[in-house]
């Protein structure tokens, strides 16, 4: 089973380890008007970093081609949706597959929207 955790993105910073990983998913809405700046951690780590919704990720596999992808959930799964670059894989792939792969976190949609 996978600890459930979030961060909020205030505005001006990310803060981890909020008391709002507490309240039941349903409340959340109760304390943050823009539910879009609380990001659930998916279980996943990469070079020992967690992910969670909203990270962005870019992965090389030894090419001059980046690839550019944001963690989302797309049809009850989590996965690694391309954003950037262009790739023989499909737009969305699963990050339960992935995730070990040669893919690191570069940053997340609140603090670097540039990346996407």
């Amino acid at each position: 089973m996978r600890e459930i955790k979030f961060r909020v993105w205030d505005g001006l910073r990310m803060i981890y380890d909020h008391p709002v990983s507490l309240i039941a998913s349903a409340s959340i809405n109760y304390f943050f008007k823009n539910t879009e700046n609380v990001m659930q951690f998916t279980g996943y780590k990469m070079f020992d970093e967690d992910v969670y919704f909203g990270d962005i990720v870019s992965n090389n596999f030894k090419t001059d081609k980046e690839v550019i992808r944001e963690i989302v959930m797309h049809d009850g799964s989590i996965m690694m949706k391309r954003v950037k670059g262009n790739s023989k894989l499909p737009k969305y792939i699963n990050l339960h597959e992935w995730h070990n792969m040669n893919f690191k976190i570069i940053g997340n949609v609140h603090q670097n929207p540039e990346l996407i």
